[in-house]
């Protein structure tokens, strides 16, 4: 009974309720439909401006890339240009070189050559003056002293008024002068006559022991002794050469080198080498330097020279 009475009172009160809760569900839809529009405009302001930040970051990466692009295309290139220079710059320093030590190899050539055609032409000078000094006393030979009453001249007597041997005076004949000794010796040397032409260079060095010209005929005297295959004789010959007379004789790089030629052919190789490498020694370029290098290779030794001694 009691909730029939409630049911009734609550449908009585009904149409008064709910106007009221119509109202106020209607605020609540247009306040939540209004919130949805400021929903709305916030998401697309908010989109916008995400849109508006992701082209600018595009740019930027597009920039970046770009200038990355123009930076490694920079790149290329200097090392393109750096490689062709250190190229070109390499390749004129070898040229260079090569022409500097071509230039040294030329000038050193040069001067060999100056030293070489020096050294003959000192030579063909001597030659010269000997050959010209035979020929006028072949064209006007001295008359022979008169020889004393009731003797012979002495076998092997050399022409043109020198006697041969003559080992028994100490004194040449009177009206024979070291030139003409010395011009008679030379020419019957010439001529072959090797006997002859050694009596008239040992008379010569007998009389004329301090003329200026006593080295050379101490030089043909060992000469003459090498051609007679009187090895000994040679070398000894030609050890006065270099110890008797001063070391500017004009037949001292003469004797150097036919000394080590007797040696060679006497069958002493190392002795023969030690005399070349003095030669070179003593003419570190030019004929002499050719010369003596030849020898050393002849004999089988090194041509090079030694290396100097490192100081204590």
């Amino acid at each position: 009974m009691r909730i029939l009475r409630l049911t009734v009172v609550i449908l009585l009160a009904l149409p008064t309720l709910l106007p009221a809760a119509n109202k106020e569900h209607e605020a609540m839809m247009r306040d939540l439909a209004l919130l949805q529009d400021q929903l709305r405009v916030m998401q697309k302001s908010l989109d916008e401006r995400m849109a508006a930040l992701m082209a600018v970051v595009q740019q930027s990466v597009n920039s970046a890339d770009k200038s990355n692009t123009s930076i490694l295309v920079l790149e290329t290139k200097m090392t393109e240009r750096m490689t062709t220079l250190e190229r070109s710059l390499t390749q004129s320093l070898a040229n260079m070189s090569a022409k500097v030590d071509t230039m040294s190899d030329e000038f050193r050539i040069l001067k060999e050559n100056m030293a070489d055609l020096n050294s003959k032409m000192g030579r063909l000078q001597t030659k010269f003056v000997d050959v010209e000094n035979a020929v006028k006393t072949m064209q006007n030979p001295p008359a022979p002293p008169p020889a004393p009453a009731g003797t012979e001249p002495t076998p092997g007597t050399a022409a043109a008024g020198v006697p041969g041997l003559s080992q028994m005076s100490s004194r040449p004949p009177a009206g024979v002068s070291a030139e003409t000794v010395y011009r008679d010796a030379y020419r019957d040397q010439l001529a072959g006559k090797n006997d002859q032409a050694l009596d008239g260079f040992v008379n010569y060095l007998k009389w004329y022991p301090g003329t200026d010209l006593a080295c050379n005929a101490q030089f043909y005297i060992g000469n003459i002794y090498f051609k007679k295959k009187e090895l000994e004789k040679a070398l000894a010959a030609f050890d006065d050469v270099l110890e008797k007379y001063p070391s500017d004789c004009n037949k001292r790089n003469d004797a150097l080198h036919a000394k080590a030629k007797v040696l060679v052919e006497g069958n002493q190789p190392s002795a023969a080498a030690a005399v070349y490498r003095q030669l070179r020694k003593e003419n570190p370029t030019g004929e002499w330097a050719t010369k003596a290098n030849a020898g050393l290779r002849e004999l089988g030794f090194s041509a090079n020279a030694p290396a100097p001694k490192k100081r204590k």
